[in-house]
């Protein structure tokens, strides 16, 4: 963990050069945010996350641990469930092309606005917030080293899903993985949640594409059916802990051959990163 007790300035160059060269397995920087209350954008307040535009290699990790520690800081103090992508400019620490890691950014509410700053002046606050992360960070390990998100190279015997059988309050992770076979192109992405159910999240390579029909029929018209490695169908516990408040309906999430032949390693927990 990196730390600093003093006001020492350092660039955000700097900052990600000497990251990358101790290759973390995870990067968390932590700040608060401070914006007065104008005219045309009212005043601000709550925990926000922010995770990388550039960094598609490890975007699938950072959405994962990304939900983990939004599911945990938020069981302290609001925070926003979106995971946040600064589209104009970037986040140079998140966002530079040596960083090859899962990494987001942190923003502990604002300065600027009363309530916000009265929590993150109080040491059992910040304690508490420190541990959630702490706590995220734990699953994240756990869930990672399990077979729940699609290893390259993996060559998994296809298994059908089979939601029917789960008990409420349970959690199933069904795959369809396609192996060495073609998939019939012919043939359409279809969900074995029943109709009486909540629409679930579809996911594609780490990317939330919504809810419904209309979600749906973005994919069938965007992904063929011979571009996608593995599917899996995630429910309960194990939804909400992949993807928080997102899952809690289940989810289809999809794999595509591009992006299993990226450089996907698994996670081994030996060395995390905070910015502090």
């Amino acid at each position: 963990m990196l730390t600093r007790e003093t006001d020492v300035y350092q660039s955000v160059k700097d900052i990600a050069n000497y990251t990358a060269a101790i290759n973390p397995d995870v990067f968390i920087s932590i700040h608060a945010n401070a914006e007065p209350p104008s005219a045309t954008r009212p005043e601000q307040g709550g925990f926000e996350l922010f995770i990388s535009q550039r960094n598609k290699i490890s975007e699938q990790k950072s959405r994962l641990l990304g939900s983990l520690i939004v599911n945990e800081i938020k069981k302290s103090y609001t925070t926003s469930v979106e995971l946040k992508q600064r589209k104009e400019a970037g986040i140079w620490v998140l966002d530079a092309s040596t960083v090859n890691y899962p990494s987001m950014m942190i923003l502990c509410g604002y300065m600027t606005n009363k309530n916000d700053l009265a929590f993150i002046k109080g040491e059992k606050n910040q304690e508490s917030i420190a541990g959630h992360i702490l706590d995220a960070i734990e699953k994240f390990s756990a869930i990672s080293s399990t077979d729940t998100l699609p290893k390259r190279n993996s060559k998994n015997n296809t298994i059908k899903p089979n939601p029917d059988n789960d008990s409420p309050g349970k959690s199933a992770i069904n795959t369809v993985n396609n192996g060495n076979q073609s998939p019939n192109p012919n043939s359409k992405l279809t969900s074995s949640f029943s109709n009486s159910q909540p629409d679930p999240l579809y996911v594609i390579d780490g990317k939330f594409m919504g809810k419904g029909a209309y979600a749906k029929a973005a994919i069938d018209a965007s992904v063929k059916p011979e571009d996608i490695s593995a599917i899996d169908v995630i429910k309960g516990e194990k939804a909400i802990q992949l993807y928080g408040e997102n899952g809690k309906d289940g989810v289809i999430s999809i794999t595509t051959k591009k992006f299993e032949k990226s450089p996907f390693g698994t996670y081994e927990g030996k060395k995390i990163t905070l910015d502090v």
